[in-house]
């Protein structure tokens, strides 16, 4: 949201589309939290709406397929999602979305309609990647469904040049880049003033040690560990997705492969996430995925021609299955409800305010090396509502990249950083904070963070999601 807020540049790979979104929702005379969260809720509405729509085209079952956009509505890691701000829940919409227009491409039979289709898919293909480049990860799964439906079209170059043509239209939010690091705005991860910077900054170099440095054994725990977190997503209704796979041995149901695809280049990308905070979010496009699978498999189990079963007894089966889908949900939005219920949580907000009533000009708060979670509240806080630019939140030296830290020093002109460099250790990082401190301690405030919960005093710490708080959160250094 602070990026949002001043049309700037979050983390890599930047998210464009969305960060342009919200920066002009951000224009509208509202709490600005509302209007984020507001779009996050929205986006998985939609998503869930367009989950029922690829189900009932599906299936042709409206109870079942309002029973599998239900599943995934009330799970806990979505629902989560939908009431805070973050990019998960538009790029589930944007996955429904390709994945609804996929479908209805494969079964259009008229020549002209399936064309502005096809070009359709490649535009909301470009855009989705403007919200999330993992859409990248869909492109296997529909190259298999175009190439099982007709052939004619496909083969025509020209064809395929229109629709890239729409692919590249629908890149055009990632202009935004380069035209704002030009502008040099407030919130800046990175001074990007060549295509090297471009690139690097698309791909996320800094965190590749974090996601992919895992070994192949803890990438197998991590698999299993992600189908466990998926299957308690859906509980009862999981089996829903054990009989699709199942069917996969003797039917070669193009439509199943297809999801079955996505489903499963999902789940092994994933995997490589498994030991950051945030893994769960990662998660919502495979139970975007699972969602539809299941509606499949209990068309399957509904399906009266696959059984030999008299009248009654296959009312009774049917009248069983809706019965067990209807337990699942309901148990679903029993357990998940208190679990993502915020509505009375005002600790990141209490922070802020705490934090930045009475603070002094051009005051320093040095921020601790294991709370990205409170250091991105402060940033908020300061961005969006106390809008304090000449505040510093000074981050640990060594885990910034050395554009964000070129950047973070030009906003910041008016402190002495003579001899202070980024660093590779948390060691050096705190005699480089020292020296920091040395430098400046006799012209401006500065403030530091208690990480102790048991300390006496006024102090806050965070441990996990958790807020301790008790009056003021920080205290001023004494020399």
């Amino acid at each position: 949201m602070a990026a949002a807020s001043t049309f700037g540049l979050s983390r890599a790979p930047g998210f464009p589309l969305y960060i342009i979104i919200s920066g002009l929702l951000l224009l509208l005379p509202f709490e600005p939290a509302f209007l984020t969260n507001l779009l996050s809720a929205t986006m998985a509405s939609l998503t869930v709406g367009f989950v029922f729509l690829i189900a009932f085209g599906l299936t042709k079952k409206f109870y079942l397929s309002l029973a599998s956009s239900f599943l995934l509505a009330f799970s806990r890691i979505f629902w989560s999602q939908a009431i805070i701000t973050e990019v998960s829940t538009m790029n589930a919409f944007f996955i429904g979305l390709i994945i609804f227009l996929a479908l209805r491409f494969l079964e259009e039979e008229k020549l002209p309609k399936k064309r502005r289709l096809f070009y359709l898919t490649f535009l909301v293909l470009g855009l989705g990647i403007s919200v999330h480049l993992t859409i990248f990860l869909m492109f296997p799964a529909l190259f298999y469904l175009w190439f099982k439906s007709k052939k004619d079209i496909l083969k025509d170059k020209c064809f395929w040049f229109k629709a890239l043509s729409f692919f590249l239209l629908g890149l055009t939010p990632y202009l935004y880049i380069p035209v704002r690091a030009f502008a040099h705005p407030f919130v800046n991860w990175g001074e990007i003033t060549h295509l090297k910077d471009f690139i690097t900054y698309l791909s996320g170099q800094e965190y590749h040690q974090v996601f992919f440095s895992t070994s192949l054994r803890e990438k197998i725990f991590a698999f299993f560990q992600t189908i466990g977190v998926l299957i308690s997503s859906f509980n009862l209704a999981t089996i829903g997705a054990v009989v699709a796979f199942y069917s996969l041995f003797f039917r070669r149901a193009k439509k199943l492969i297809f999801l079955s695809l996505l489903f499963l280049v999902y789940l092994l990308f994933n995997v490589s996430y498994f030991n950051i905070t945030s893994f769960q979010a990662y998660l919502i496009p495979n139970l975007l995925f699972l969602s539809i699978i299941i509606a499949l498999g209990f068309k399957f189990l509904f399906d009266d021609a696959y059984w030999n079963l008299s009248e009654k007894l296959s009312i009774f089966k049917n009248r069983l299955l809706y019965l067990s889908l209807a337990l699942a949900i309901l148990v679903q939005l029993y357990s998940n409800f208190q679990a993502v219920d915020v509505s009375g949580d005002f600790t990141a907000e209490n922070l802020g305010k705490t934090v930045f009533e009475d603070l002094e000009k051009n005051a320093v708060i040095i921020l601790g090396l294991e709370s990205d979670e409170r250091n991105f509240t402060l940033r908020y806080y300061q961005t969006v509502k106390a809008k304090r630019f000449d505040v510093l939140l000074l981050p640990p030296l060594f885990a910034q990249s050395r554009p964000h830290f070129k950047e973070f020093k030009r906003h910041h002109s008016q402190f002495n950083w003579e001899g202070i460099e980024l660093v590779k250790t948390e060691e050096k990082s705190e005699k480089q904070v020292v020296k920091f401190i040395e430098n400046n301690k006799e012209k401006y405030p500065i403030y530091l963070f208690h990480e102790d919960p048991y300390r006496e005093g006024k102090y806050v710490a965070w441990q996990g999601y958790n807020f301790y708080t008790t009056n003021k959160p920080i205290y001023k250094l004494i020399f």
